[in-house]
């Protein structure tokens, strides 16, 4: 456990360290079957997509879930939630080769394990289902072997089916998640899980609404919260710190402005590479580019001039 526990640390310190250029997904209808899937190197700079070689997946799978690039191999989660087919795409960037792999449950969350050079293993956020809720876990992958090791399972919440609510401290060395409450989805449950496999819950005070997406910045946590009867009545989105302490997930700071044109994209990941959180927002076709302090906007780019498939959206952000 001492070894997963060092990898992962290193893993998260060294993850994202370029932000001028992305990898994404194409292929993605956000509930499937999705289009034919190609891998794609975005230039934030030029804000510029190239499609690489042979990075090509058929059209039953959909890319709305966690990915990372670790050494040359680049994962994104695949999903068909229309028959409940999962796994992982594992793309290798120098030989440009694709491979669908499976996994025993269903991914959400990517991070990589440095200790492995050839960046065949890394770890993941799982779930299967359970009741009332679908049970999830935190785990590592041998990507060689396609062998999966449970490191812990997080208690039964509740999930609004949004992978934005996890993330992982590299100073506490700890992994997050923020579980909304089943009934009502009017606040939300942070559980802090160490690399035993131990987990702590915070409540939230004031219940300021729900958290959409959670993330590490320096010297502590910044959430996206939201109002909402239900998971898909969503009235505004607010930004704001977070405090993890004594059992209480405080929410402070909250911002007057409505960030929900800029990070709401149905619940498919935010990446945060270096400075920059990147939001890709389905409905706009826009890749946003934010500031972690108050998730202003940087820079946006329209991703109708990527070369992506008729009526298809790229995910699966991963730092490059």
């Amino acid at each position: 456990m001492k070894a997963i526990f060092a990898s992962f640390l290193v893993s998260l310190l060294l993850q994202g360290s370029n932000a001028t250029s992305i990898y994404m997904m194409d292929g993605s209808k956000s509930v499937g079957p999705g289009e034919t899937g190609h891998v794609l190197r975005v230039d934030t700079t030029t804000k510029n997509a190239t499609l690489l070689p042979s990075g090509v997946v058929d059209d039953e799978y959909d890319f709305v879930s966690g990915a990372v690039k670790c050494g040359s191999m680049y994962y994104s989660v695949m999903t068909d939630m229309t028959t409940f087919k999962f796994g992982m795409g594992q793309y290798n960037l120098d030989t440009k080769e694709f491979n669908l792999m499976d996994t025993p449950v269903l991914y959400h969350f990517l991070m990589c394990d440095t200790a492995d050079a050839s960046g065949n293993s890394l770890y993941a956020v799982g779930s299967s289902p359970g009741k009332p809720t679908a049970q999830f876990s935190f785990r590592k992958y041998d990507a060689t072997t396609q062998n999966d090791t449970l490191v812990g399972n997080f208690p039964l919440i509740g999930w609004s089916g949004q992978d934005t609510i996890f993330t992982a401290d590299t100073q506490a060395q700890k992994v997050y998640a923020a579980f909304p409450e089943q009934k009502g989805f009017k606040r939300s449950t942070v559980c802090e899980m160490d690399m035993s496999g131990k987990v702590t819950q915070y409540e939230m005070k004031p219940l300021a609404g729900f958290i959409y997406y959670m993330g590490v910045v320096s010297g502590g946590f910044k959430a996206a919260i939201y109002h909402s009867s239900l998971p898909g009545d969503v009235q505004s989105l607010k930004y704001a710190d977070l405090k993890l302490s004594n059992g209480v997930a405080e929410i402070s700071n909250m911002g007057n402005e409505d960030v929900m044109k800029q990070m709401f994209g149905g619940g498919m990941p935010l990446q945060l590479c270096n400075n920059t959180i990147f939001s890709y927002v389905t409905g706009s076709k826009i890749l946003y580019g934010l500031s972690p302090d108050d998730a202003s906007v940087q820079f946006q780019i329209d991703t109708t001039t990527f070369p992506l498939a008729k009526g298809s959206n790229p995910g699966a952000i991963a730092c490059a």
